[in-house]
Formats: structure tokens, sequence, C-alpha cells
């Protein structure tokens, strides 16, 4: 038997057809299943742009990576998970290498909770790129360009500069067909996010030019080289330094 989506019974049936990309969690090996989970029945919204509230008897918070002082809802972070399945240690490593003082583990993932309690995942620490004293998150872009429609994969990078620390330049597949526009995606971003978060520079590469790990996730280390290569090509002048000039 069939539903159609327009029928009564098609909200039962748990038919929808607003929905885009997938619900999402946010767990680590460390604490051996998910911590949070966004509920089925949640806003659109929130399915799409948060990985849930804690689990019953898991416990997150965010702090500060350096102090460890604990950060107010909506401020970004470091993840710190304590809770029932929580691993009890490594083999042969401290617990105060591991676990702070009050007994939670210490993620290296960065993050945030919103006032209701909803976590943010915004990526690893150790990859956000560090842009005139701010720290951008990679996540947080390639999220805003899932809907841009001529951009197939869109990787932000990190390229070395001499007073900012690192610029962001964006290393983007177009959809087959489509040329991509660099004013155009830098104006798309700069509806959606803060001004220090936007591309200084769009550079477009083929599919074929990527590098993937052994599970096929694209290798940043490899883009960065070959960002830096293209802008040194083109002697490109990004605030105030002229790349290819060393």
């Amino acid at each position: 038997r069939k539903v159609d989506f327009s029928a009564p019974i098609a909200k039962l049936a748990g038919i929808e057809t607003d929905v885009y990309g997938t619900g999402a969690s946010y767990g680590a090996s460390e604490t051996f299943t998910i911590s949070s989970m966004i509920a089925c029945d949640a806003p659109i919204e929130l399915r799409s742009t948060t990985s849930g509230r804690p689990l019953p008897g898991m416990v997150v918070r965010i702090v500060d990576p350096e102090s460890d002082a604990r950060r107010p809802a909506g401020t970004e972070g470091e993840i710190a998970v304590k809770g029932v399945t929580l691993m009890r240690g490594y083999h042969k490593v401290l617990p105060e290498l591991i676990f702070d003082s009050d007994g939670f583990y210490r993620s290296q993932d960065g993050g945030s909770l919103d006032t209701d309690g909803y976590l943010h995942w915004t990526g690893r620490l150790s990859n956000l790129i560090k842009t005139g004293g701010a720290n951008v998150s990679p996540v947080e872009i390639q999220e805003a360009l899932e809907r841009h429609p001529q951009i197939k994969v869109g990787i932000p990078v990190g390229v070395g500069h001499p007073t900012l620390g690192e610029v962001i330049v964006l290393c983007a597949v177009p959809v087959a067909g489509e040329t991509l526009d660099e004013g155009e995606i830098r104006t798309f971003l700069r509806k959606r996010m803060a001004a220090y978060k936007i591309p200084k520079r769009v550079l477009t590469f083929r599919s074929d030019e990527l590098s993937y790990t052994g599970n096929q996730k694209i290798q940043v280390a490899p883009l960065v080289d070959a960002a830096r290569e293209r802008l040194e090509a083109e002697n490109a002048l990004i605030e105030g330094y002229r790349y290819g000039e060393d």
C-alpha cells in the first residue's frame, strides 16, 4: 500500500517533503556511544543545525580550552563530556592528563551550547582557522555553502599570512557544467555570517585534484599547499601581503 504525501495521514506515517540533510548526534570512541542526539520529531531547523541535547545520564559542558573555565550559553569553546558510558581512561595514561578536576573528558572538539541546551559542534579545535586573532570553524562555512546551487564541494582552508596568521581561502569544486563566480559566492556567504569569516579568495578545483584518505575523506593539508601555490602563481595581494614575492 502507498500513502501519498498530500494525504492527511502522511504526517502520521512520517512523510516529510521539506527536510534537507540529515539529523545529527554527537559522540566519541571515549564515550562508547553517542552523548547527545536530536529527537526525530524536533523542528526541522534544529535537526539540520544542531547535535541535539545530552542523553539521559550524560552531561555536556563548554569550557575554555586554555583555562578550563566554563563558558556561558552561546559562547564557543571546547566540548567536555561526563556520564555513565564515559571510559575509565587510556591504558597507562594518568587520569589527570585526560579528565578535569570534575571528571569531565576534554574532547578537543569545538562547540557551544545554546540557551535551550542544544549542542552545536563546530569541528576539531586543531582544524580551526586562526585569522586576525579570531578562530573560524571551517564547518560553519561548509554548512552555509550546502545550499549554494553551483558548488558541489567547498573546503575552507587557512593559508599562512605574515600579519593575520592565516587567511581563509575557499577551495571549491563546481557542479558539472557550472562556472563559479568568486564575488557572488562571497556575497552569498556575507548574508549568512560575520565578515571576518568570509573567505578572502575562492579558488576553483576539479574533483580529481582533491586527495582523499582511505575512508574517502578529503585531505586538507594538500589543499592548503595547492591553494598557496595558486596564490603565489598569480602574485595575489591579500590584506597588504603579496604572495610569491618572498
